[in-house]
């Protein structure tokens, strides 16, 4: 049995490292309440360090020489999702006076 190569196993982790990245945005949206907001901010915080390590890296020519430019432009690109994605919500989720929960309540 073959053993992954280097640029396999870097693949996998970047990709799961943005996964994890993304589930956790999704989480905090998901469980975000004015009573939590600092485990919210806690959150999207360990979001950030993870985005500006994965930004180095991808800066880094050295680090990247062992992808092609495919992969290189798939973790780049995804890198670029998960910073707008983590703008808006840090931006919605931070500002936002009421839970989701109790506007979608009061409509019923």
């Amino acid at each position: 049995m073959n053993s992954p190569s280097l640029a396999e196993l870097k693949l996998k982790f970047l990709r799961e490292e943005l996964s994890r990245c993304f589930a956790l945005i999704t989480e905090a949206e998901r469980r975000f309440d004015p009573s939590n907001a600092d485990e919210v901010k806690r959150s999207l915080g360990h979001v950030e360090v993870a985005h500006s390590s994965l930004s180095n890296f991808l800066r880094d020519s050295e680090r990247m020489k062992h992808l092609n430019d495919e992969q290189q432009r798939e973790l780049r690109e995804s890198a670029e999702d998960l910073r707008r994605i983590l703008e808006r919500s840090r931006r919605s989720l931070l500002e936002r006076k009421e839970p989701q929960r109790s506007a979608e309540i009061a409509v019923l």
